[in-house]
């Protein structure tokens, strides 16, 4: 039973922390055969740690903690804390469009200068 969770949560983890747009984005990044990785999902199975390694590489993170089911809820906070920082480079946008063109220009000018450019 407990194995079972695991495997469960292996996936959950891989569709949360996935940075492309599909499976099927992160299969082919990974070198892994689709049918493959639904097999895997479909039947709430491990993959192969060569295809784990793979997968954890891609996803950037270690693959203990893919397999561990104790690192779930960091999983989580990860993908809600990137959430946050999306949606606050949305609202500064959206503010920036507020602007008038000086202060624009004002704070185009700051960001070049912290990103060096």
């Amino acid at each position: 039973m407990q194995k079972e969770k695991n495997m469960i949560k292996f996936w959950k983890k891989v569709k949360l922390l996935n940075p492309y747009k599909t499976l099927k984005e992160l299969s082919k990044e990974c070198n892994i055969n689709m049918n493959t990785l639904y097999y895997c999902i479909k039947t709430d199975s491990l993959p192969s740690i060569e295809v784990a390694l793979r997968i954890s590489k891609k996803i950037g993170v270690p693959v203990q903690y893919l397999i561990d089911d104790n690192q779930y809820e960091y999983a989580y906070q990860k993908y809600k804390e990137e959430l946050d920082i999306e949606q606050d480079y949305k609202n500064t946008i959206e503010k920036l469009f507020s602007l008038n063109k000086d202060n624009y220009m004002l704070v185009k000018n700051i960001i070049n200068v912290l990103s060096g450019k």
